[in-house]
């Protein structure tokens, strides 16, 4: 089983391949060269969802794994569902039943594809001693299940874009109430649609990415989701009739994934009568459906948020496979030129719908509506997106009089506000919910820009910071960190973080803050006690025994540094270090740049501490290339430090920054005496209490 992109410029790949990299180069999306079939026998014979994944998963994985690590993986791989089989099933009277998918720690459906996906992130990552990072775009679910789902595993970071606007608080509130070091919420001034571009220009562009990392999908593009998601309908198909007779889906959606995963579910031998796809009154897909006119449109913001989506990525799978025949050539010309250019088929091709779809769509009101009589009628409770896909029913107009099976994707309790629409006063609470609303949020605010998510950095964590120090023999390292909307300098030792810091160190901190545009920074360092206070117009210094003294950010930099460092610092940069010893320097040398965090570039040294050993800087460079006489007072040996720095940075100027109260500038100016550096080691001011 190999793999292929919609768009043609991609072909057989392996499932690892796939996995790990969601959308195809070409721009496309992944889909199985052929579908294979399951065997229906055996399915007929299995008990539980377990059992069913054991059969289905393994015919998409052998191009990879063998069956018998998929057995086993599978074994562990869902967790923390509230129902030991996983899937619940009302049976609303004898014609309608709901399959209830949210029964997961997230309350949603999306917990099954991503727990799959997440299991083989960290299996494939693990082989190929990889890390990760995970970019992606919610609308309500996607991105806690992709959280939960991944936090556990340390190799994989998960940075997830918020839209602007129609979420509720809890499923908000999933996401930004985790307080894990690998896990991002971005909350973008834009819509879901916007999120989505920056996604997609993600995985084209990867230029963020660091050597050992990959970029991983977690949207329904990852074919990984869609066989999760394929489990399901054979599960609820066995639980209903054991593949007796044929059923009716009806599938609430935005993004088109799990009405895929149905359609898949078919290929491989589901028995299918009609595939309903209910949208709200963001309506393209019914459009297309109805009117044979793909246009992407405004989004409106509904009662059902996960389905305000105005271009469904999956399709383009759909219009490959069961519209095209495959006709890579006529997709790609489709899809690179959408959504400038609208989509519709010629009529004969576009008829085919008939054989299989039909859809839907629908308001808030008669979403309420809905809401309302199935609580009066039958005592049981759905939400927002459930009503949608009710509609297909007999029972509400709809074509579809019996057999019908209605996903139900998310636990109402998420949906509080339309429950009171809808006059519903009790509802059977979900395990995790309740638990969100009172927690701490965490998350940062982005512009809907690719440039600012791409090059977003909340630096490292405290143990690879420390990990840092104690590597290259720092004995002091400073670190910028965001809390409560601001940024502050957090420092490290080699084995804990300290509050206080040199001078040298705290100057350079707040040259570089100020760089990079941050509104307000706060630090103390440990000579003078000093405390000083960044924003957007003014620095304050707070002296031992002084008042506040108020100025321009770059007056104060003037002062602090001196003009020659002004126009330094170009590069984004992690971290100020400085060095104890020369015979660390020596070591840094060897393995500083192998690792993962840093490169050259990202490097400022700001001083040395006073016991460098001048007798190591003459082994290294010897008296006849620096001319350095040894300090009569320290025996201090920086200036050979910052030549050797010289030569490794490759930058015009190397900043000496001095801040030893024994002999200060003029034990500096003395050291400086004799070294032909061609200019390139620079003075800066000393940083005292005579600011």
């Amino acid at each position: 089983m190999l793999f292929e992109s919609t768009r043609g410029g991609d072909k057989a790949k392996t499932f690892e391949e796939v996995l790990l990299k969601g959308l195809a180069d070409d721009g496309g999306l992944y889909i199985p060269t052929e579908w294979p079939k399951a065997d229906i026998r055996k399915l007929q014979e299995c008990n539980s969802f377990i059992d069913i994944a054991k059969l289905i998963v393994p015919l998409f994985t052998e191009s990879s794994y063998k069956k018998e690590e998929v057995i086993t993986l599978l074994e562990n791989t869902w967790h923390d569902f509230e129902k030991s089989d996983l899937v619940g099933i009302k049976e609303v009277n004898e014609d309608i039943f709901i399959g209830e998918l949210f029964h997961g720690p997230t309350a949603a459906f999306k917990d099954f594809g991503l727990q799959l996906c997440a299991a083989f992130f960290n299996k494939a990552l693990e082989k190929n001693n990889q890390t990760a990072i995970i970019l992606g775009a919610t609308s309500g679910d996607t991105g806690s299940a992709a959280i939960d789902a991944c936090k556990e595993y340390k190799n994989i970071k998960t940075f997830m874009l918020l839209p602007e606007g129609n979420m509720t608080d809890i499923q908000r509130k999933q996401m930004t109430t985790v307080n894990q070091e690998n896990v991002f919420v971005l909350n973008i001034n834009g819509t879901f649609d916007d999120c989505q571009d920056i996604v997609k220009s993600a995985f084209k562009d990867k230029s963020f990415l660091k050597h050992d990392q990959v970029l991983l999908a977690v949207n329904s593009i990852n074919w990984t989701r869609i066989i999760g998601q394929i489990c399901y309908y054979f599960y609820l198909c066995m639980k209903i009739n054991n593949f007796s007779k044929q059923l009716c889906f009806s599938v609430p959606t935005g993004n088109f994934g799990n009405v895929f995963a149905c359609y898949s579910a078919m290929k491989l031998g589901l028995p299918v009568k009609k595939i309903a796809v209910a949208v709200n009154e963001n309506d393209i897909l019914h459009r297309f459906f109805s009117k044979n006119l793909y246009k992407k449109e405004l989004v409106n913001e509904t009662l059902s948020p996960s389905m305000d989506i105005t271009v469904a990525s999956n399709f383009e799978r759909l219009i490959y496979d069961f519209y095209l025949e495959r006709d890579a050539e006529t997709c790609k010309n489709f899809f690179d030129n959408f959504p400038n250019s609208p989509i519709s088929l010629s009529e004969d091709v576009w008829k085919k719908t008939y054989d299989l779809f039909c859809s839907s769509s629908i308001g808030d009101e008669e979403t309420t509506e809905i809401m309302k009589k199935i609580y009066k009628d039958f005592n049981y409770v759905v939400d927002p997106h459930t009503a949608v896909g009710l509609c297909v029913s007999k029972m509400f107009g709809g074509p579809i009089s019996s057999d019908l099976v209605v996903l139900s994707t998310a636990h109402p309790g998420k949906f509080l506000d339309s429950l009171k629409l809808a006059e519903i006063p009790t509802f059977e609470k979900h395990h995790t919910l309740s638990e969100v609303l009172n927690k701490e949020e965490y998350s940062y605010s982005l512009e809907a820009d690719q440039d600012q998510v791409f090059n977003f950095n909340v630096g490292l964590s405290k143990e690879e910071k420390q990990h840092i120090a104690y590597k290259n023999g720092f004995s002091e390292t400073a670190f910028l960190l965001e809390e409560d909307s601001c940024f502050k300098i957090s420092f490290f030792t080699p084995t804990s973080e300290i509050d206080l810091c040199g001078h040298a160190t705290v100057a350079s901190a707040a040259h570089l803050s100020n760089k990079m545009g941050i509104k307000k920074i706060t630090f103390k360092a440990n000579h003078d006690v000093l405390y000083c206070d960044v924003d957007n117009e003014f620095v304050s210094l707070i002296l031992p025994d002084q008042n506040i003294k108020k100025k321009e950010p770059n007056e104060v930099i003037k002062e602090i540094l001196g003009t020659s460092c002004i126009d330094y610092y170009e590069s984004k940069i992690h971290f100020i270090g400085v060095l104890d010893s020369f015979d660390n320097l020596m070591k840094w040398d060897n393995d500083f740049f192998s690792h993962d965090n840093l490169s050259k570039d990202q490097l400022i040294l700001t001083s040395t501490s006073e016991n460098s050993n001048y007798d190591y800087a003459l082994r290294m460079f010897g008296t006849k290339n620096l001319g350095v006489r040894e300090d009569p007072v320290t025996g201090s040996a920086q200036p050979p430090i910052f030549s050797y720095w010289s030569k490794i940075l490759k930058k015009e100027d190397v900043l000496v920054y001095q801040s030893s109260e024994r002999g200060g500038l003029m034990r500096v100016k003395r050291d400086l005496r004799g070294i032909d550096v061609n200019g390139r080691v620079k003075l800066v001011k000393h940083f005292n209490q005579e600011i």
